[in-house]
């Protein structure tokens, strides 16, 4: 055996410069640990610890290598008994390691006392919870296998399971509940917003609000038609809209037991005041009862964007040159036509026949 070293307001019911999408969330660090609630397998990151330093001389107990390798896991007791489970890994010889903190009534974000239950076997193979064993902690020279815990309904434990070896292999978590112990799952977020502002003219902003449980650790939101694009804060403020349209909002929010999201359709409306006139230019503009020419003044890259009445985006165009729009099957009485080229822009209403 080897040795171990130490305006108003929209409520959005839930349903189901441009930054990127949040994550990826490494099951390396406690914050974004996995709610398990039924046999589970268990993937390691490529990561020999992760973000945060989760694990300390005071409440690592029995895991005198701290993180790593590892991978966390959340949680919760529907009825109590006795919890027990088997760590299986996918190839025979490696060796995992594992540690329970709890109870507590709520999830675990800090870890303030060391483990309820500690296995630091150096055996290779099968460990966990259960069995013949009486131990709550063993060291190196343990035989990987520490006694059941007895749980009651509503306490919440983390687990922490390492690959010693950092071999990549998987593992399955199988559970082994007696005595009428039932473990709960988290459901995905209820994913809810506001939005102050929703009618707004072009350069104006509103103000995002999502409504989310405190499980919820991440936030992404689709915001086209904005001058940010998307963002990953938790309440964007002062998103600005620049152009006449009628735009959605989608939020995902993430927390344990994985990703949800929503979609307002239309809940931006940028429009035109009606007193506004339709400012002179140089752009060419003509209609022939079925077809849109539009010809920029200059002989660079323009973009083109047709809008209903309301604002609502009809269709794009970015091009050079010329570009023409079939409107045959457009039924409304005008259309707002927005030339953009070399950072100037003209607005242009078209009274249809």
């Amino acid at each position: 055996m080897r040795t171990r070293f130490l305006s108003a307001v929209i409520l959005v019911i839930p349903g189901a410069g441009v930054v990127g999408q949040p994550g990826p969330f490494p099951a390396a660090d406690l914050i974004y640990a996995r709610n398990i609630c039924s046999d589970t397998t268990i993937s390691f990151p490529n990561l020999l610890v992760g973000n945060v330093v989760d694990l300390d001389p005071l409440n690592r107990g029995c895991l005198l290598s701290n993180e790593r390798n590892g991978t966390w896991a959340i949680f919760e007791v529907a009825t109590g008994g006795m919890v027990g489970f088997t760590v299986i890994p996918s190839l025979p010889q490696t060796d995992l390691d594992f540690a329970v903190w709890g109870p507590s009534p709520t999830w675990p974000n800090v870890l303030s006392s060391p483990p309820v239950r500690c296995s630091y076997s150096a055996l290779a193979g099968l460990t966990g919870m259960g069995g013949a064993a009486i131990d709550a902690s063993e060291g190196p020279g343990g035989d990987g296998w520490v006694a059941y815990l007895n749980v009651n309904a509503g306490d919440h434990f983390a687990l922490f399971i390492d690959n010693y070896d950092m071999s990549g292999s998987e593992a399955q978590l199988v559970w082994d509940l007696v005595d009428g112990a039932t473990l709960t799952c988290l459901e995905l977020p209820h994913v809810s917003f506001g939005i102050e502002g929703g009618d707004i003219i072009p350069g104006g902003s509103v103000d995002m609000t999502a409504y989310a449980s405190p499980d919820v650790y991440a936030f992404y939101w689709q915001l086209p038609g904005s001058t940010i694009g998307t963002s990953l804060e938790r309440d964007p403020m002062d998103v600005q809209y620049d152009l006449p349209g009628c735009y959605d909002v989608t939020l995902n929010m993430y927390n344990a037991a994985g990703e949800n999201s929503s979609t307002a359709s239309c809940v931006v409306n940028v429009v035109l005041p009606t007193s506004m006139a339709v400012p002179s230019s140089s752009s060419a503009i003509s209609f022939d009862g079925d077809h849109l020419s539009v010809r920029p003044s200059g002989t660079g890259v323009s973009t083109v964007s047709v809008m209903d009445g309301l604002g609502r985006s009809l269709l794009q165009r970015t091009g050079a040159g010329r570009m023409e729009v079939t409107l045959s099957e457009w039924s409304g009485n005008m259309v707002i036509i927005v030339v953009e080229q070399e950072g100037s822009r003209q607005v242009h209403r078209l009274v249809l026949p």
